[in-house]
């Protein structure tokens, strides 16, 4: 009984530390595709932030800044740890519990009472809070902006009062569409389209 124990305890210790070791090295594979990307298609791509950061905090400035001949790409990546689901109450109020979509409700509220993280620091397991988005000196006026998760997540969920609806990628949370790698990179090349694709496809 003691082997079997010991066997099952060691095999979710395997299973989570892989886990942590595929996502950390997902991350700098995506900075090369979207380097890769940019440099076939004659776009400045700036890499402000060292591509691990955003595993730890969420910074006001971009973690990715792409300037195109059309406009300018301000990309904030958010880390989606062992393809979870997202609920957001609108771009800066995030939760992964389930009830979400009445939680959220109270998002605002629960910021001011202290209960949502005010550090942007991403280890908060009720409340994320990311900060509002400060655009580079060099910065044009058109300016599109990303949250492009990595690794894409299993669903995310947009908070309307107390119902909740599905959003995918190419889908917009306020004022930013949300991409994750492979369709953020095929935006980059082919244009943006009005269709959605869901996550992974």
């Amino acid at each position: 009984m003691l082997l079997v124990i010991n066997i099952v305890f060691w095999l979710i210790v395997f299973i989570s530390l892989f886990r942590i070791l595929r996502t950390f090295l997902a991350r700098p594979r995506t900075v090369r595709n979207i380097r890769k990307v940019c440099e076939k298609m004659g776009y400045k791509c700036e890499i402000t932030r060292s591509p691990f950061a955003s595993f730890f905090t969420t910074s006001e400035n971009p973690d990715i800044f792409i300037k195109t001949p059309e406009k300018d790409y301000y990309v904030r990546i958010i880390s989606a740890w062992g393809r979870r689901h997202f609920y957001f109450a609108g771009p800066y109020y995030c939760t992964h519990l389930k009830k979400a979509p009445v939680l959220m409700v109270g998002s605002k509220r629960a910021m001011r009472a202290g209960t949502a993280n005010q550090d942007y620091v991403n280890f908060d397991e009720k409340f994320r809070m990311y900060p509002e988005p400060k655009l580079p000196k060099n910065a044009r006026e058109n300016v599109g902006y990303i949250m492009l998760f990595n690794p894409a997540p299993a669903e995310i969920h947009v908070a309307e009062g107390r119902r909740s609806e599905v959003v995918d990628s190419g889908g917009k949370i306020g004022q930013f569409s949300i991409y994750d790698r492979k369709q953020f990179c095929n935006m980059l090349e082919y244009g943006e389209v009005k269709r959605t694709f869901r996550f992974g496809e």
